[in-house]
């Protein structure tokens, strides 16, 4: 599988010509800047998660959760695509980003505090292709 990648160069304020190397620059003779926007290095081979940092995966939901008694606040950014759709999708959000189809951009939920500490391995279910059987689950395979 190719990974996209996308390195942008601009050269003083008329960058508008797109090179055949994938890069962006025009034909002044003027220096400017050079900026790498993205590279295959600047990914990696590493798989979408909600672990990610949020401005370099595009993440494009919010998840806000709340621990009532504890007052505490965790912000999780997800991307629908995986969350909603993807092999492990959650019916749950998969509901609320069809309700909030076209606006919206997150999701406040009041967990208990035992309910919250748990919540990470959810998303990691629902992100990431890894085996969560138990042993004594795969023992009766």
């Amino acid at each position: 599988m190719t990974r996209w990648s996308h390195v942008g160069r601009f050269h003083g304020d008329d960058a508008d010509d797109n090179d055949d190397d994938g890069t962006m620059s025009d034909d002044s003779s003027d220096a400017g800047t050079s900026v790498t926007f993205w590279s295959r290095e600047s990914l990696g081979e590493q798989p979408l998660t909600w672990r990610m940092d949020p401005e370099t995966s595009f993440s494009d939901w919010v998840i806000e959760v709340h621990s009532a008694p504890l007052h505490e606040h965790h912000t999780y950014h997800v991307h629908r695509a995986i969350v909603g759709i993807g092999a492990r999708r959650s019916v749950y959000f998969a509901n609320i980003f069809y309700a909030e189809m076209g606006g919206g951009y997150g999701t406040r939920l009041r967990l208990d505090p035992e309910s919250r500490k748990y919540f990470p391995a959810l998303l990691d279910y629902c992100t990431e292709m890894k085996n969560f059987a138990s042993p004594r689950r795969m023992q009766w395979r």
